[in-house]
């Protein structure tokens, strides 16, 4: 059984951190970050590049010279890296889930019942149990958001809710179902908005949802992974990044650098650029803060090469 972890006073949660070899020079200024940031968010979300492995391959044992100030330095830098891709990400929420509102109804008509039902979806028998799925889910969806102001007024006054109002209550991680889920010429007619094959354009979407997740519910984004992948692009060979025996790349697929690809290619080199420029910022001043750990140990951690920058060169 797991040791049970009970209630620590500020004073007690310092005597932790030194008994872990994490130096604590300003007892004021540690009870602060304990008290305002929480020692669990902080410590125990980003301690693993100042752990030592090599004394203590899997205990809590810290490097040498290790301070909270560091630790506390890595959890504010990613808590910004949030608000950096947050930009990005909602922006590319708001102009898929027009697009696929724009092209669905174009296809199918405005009334609900072209959304609710599962003929205008995928054919395909592997697929019915997701479609009925995304069906149900809409449904709750429009019930459980009944008193919202656009909802009533179009189940009021019209008694249908056109797709391109009920997108603005449904979540990314939703409306990148519910493109999966329809027809395959239906994907490549809003894959096209965006000049990427359907398939490539799915994985996407499926990746950039949980990376909004991740931002939107604060939480560790830096070194986040996700078990899915976005497919191989142009990008990914221009920027040479490293493969494995299988010739696959090795980053750039699931991690931050995999969301900068994704807004190169989806939102145009402009953002890109400006995300960019945001983390690169970001990165500099996390640099001047380090002293246990480089910035390299960071960058590693994000699946960002030497040359993540240009991203936005192609």
């Amino acid at each position: 059984m797991a040791e049970e972890k009970g209630f620590k006073t500020l004073d007690e949660q310092i005597g932790i951190l030194r008994q872990h070899n994490i130096m604590v020079s300003n007892e004021t200024s540690a009870k602060t970050i304990l008290e305002f940031d929480n020692y669990y968010c902080v410590v125990n979300g980003y301690k693993d590049p100042f752990l030592d492995r090599i004394a203590d391959p899997k205990g809590d044992h810290y490097k040498s010279d290790t301070t909270l100030e560091q630790i506390w330095a890595l959890f504010l830098f990613d808590r910004d890296l949030r608000r950096v891709l947050l930009s990005p990400l909602l922006l590319i929420e708001h102009h898929v889930a027009t697009t696929i509102a724009y092209e669905f109804s174009r296809q199918y008509g405005h009334h609900d019942d072209s959304y609710l039902i599962p003929e205008n979806f995928d054919h395909n028998p592997e697929k019915a149990i997701n479609v009925t799925a995304t069906i149900a889910k809409l449904r709750k969806d429009i019930d459980d958001h009944h008193n919202d102001e656009h909802i009533a007024h179009y189940q009021r006054d019209h008694q249908y809710i056109p797709l391109w109002v009920l997108v603005n209550i449904v979540s990314f991680g939703q409306m990148s179902k519910f493109y999966v889920n329809m027809k395959q010429a239906d994907r490549n007619s809003v894959a096209r908005h965006f000049n990427a094959g359907e398939k490539v354009l799915g994985s996407f979407l499926s990746v950039l949802s949980l990376f909004r997740n991740q931002c939107a519910h604060d939480s560790r984004t830096y070194s986040y992974k996700t078990r899915c992948a976005i497919r191989e692009t142009p990008l990914h060979r221009s920027l040479s990044l490293p493969r494995n025996k299988e010739s696959k790349c090795t980053i750039g697929l699931n991690d931050i650098l995999a969301v900068l690809i994704c807004t190169r290619i989806l939102c145009g080199r402009s953002t890109a650029e400006k995300t960019v420029q945001d983390l690169d910022s970001l990165l500099s001043t996390l640099k001047s803060e380090l002293a246990t750990v480089s910035i390299g140990d960071v960058t590693t951690r994000m699946g960002l090469p030497d040359n993540w920058q240009e991203v936005c060169s192609s």
